[in-house]
């Protein structure tokens, strides 16, 4: 069974190498998310894991997906620093992780879910109850796809609806895309450490460098989620049609 990562001060210190993408400055990737750009598979274990209570003496964990090159992912964590996904099997949402891979202009949807027998045992150290327990808050969120900026940079990634355990919310602003750690593209979501777009920010009608106006880093209201479940994001892709490079190459 792959290792879930239990240890919030650990995962603190890697969101924020990965948080500071798409801004005007390109730090160093965190390890999670790059030790996935290498690979083009999605991994998945199912492991029986013992549970020391009368009435479900073992279950399973189900999938733990991983992303690889030319895959999107919903890169996300909340208030805690706790449930995370950055595309790496070992992340706690990463059971049931909704990943696409991107193979050319068009709609495409990307996701987590916290209602998962992996992501409920490692939110209670193991402890139970193994259900309910729900995600706390929001400290970044962003459309991501690994190895994008590599693989096609004018690509554009528009966010058009996202919902939170199944219900549409309202969007604040319009998301733009931009390069993160020099090789990922991303549409941010929530990001509170960039506080105006960086050089290279970019819309589906051309740059969109400068001060926040009508597109921001931040296009969610953190009152949405404030608890929740299940994480979905539609959008769509543009300008693939000038890349040299297959996205699933």
């Amino acid at each position: 069974m792959k290792r879930i990562r239990l240890t919030a001060l650990c995962t603190a210190a890697a969101l924020l190498a990965v948080c500071t993408g798409c801004r005007n400055s390109s730090p160093e990737p965190d390890s999670a998310a790059d030790s996935t750009a290498s690979g083009s598979t999605t991994t998945a274990e199912e492991t029986a894991v013992p549970v020391t209570t009368a009435a479900q003496p073992e279950f399973q964990f189900g999938e733990a997906a991983a992303a690889g090159r030319g895959d999107a992912i919903l890169s996300v964590t909340d208030s805690s620093w706790f449930c995370q996904y950055w595309g790496a099997a070992e992340d706690i949402l990463a059971y049931d992780a909704g990943i696409v891979h991107i193979d050319g202009d068009g709609d495409y949807t990307v996701s987590v879910t916290a209602d998962t027998a992996g992501a409920q045992y490692a939110m209670t150290s193991g402890k139970g109850p193994f259900t309910g327990n729900k995600c706390k808050g929001l400290a970044y969120a962003a459309v991501r796809v690994i190895g994008g900026a590599e693989l096609c940079p004018d690509m554009n990634i528009e966010i058009t609806e996202i919902r939170v355990d199944g219900k549409p919310i309202e969007l604040q602003a319009r998301n733009y895309t931009a390069g993160a750690n020099g090789t990922d593209l991303c549409a941010n979501i929530f990001n509170s450490w960039v506080d105006h777009l960086p050089d290279d920010a970019h819309s589906n009608t051309g740059s969109v460098a400068g001060d926040i106006g009508e597109y921001a880093p931040r296009i969610v209201s953190q009152e949405d989620f404030a608890e929740w479940s299940s994480f979905a994001v539609d959008f769509t892709v543009s300008g693939m049609e000038d890349t040299t490079e297959p996205a699933g190459a």
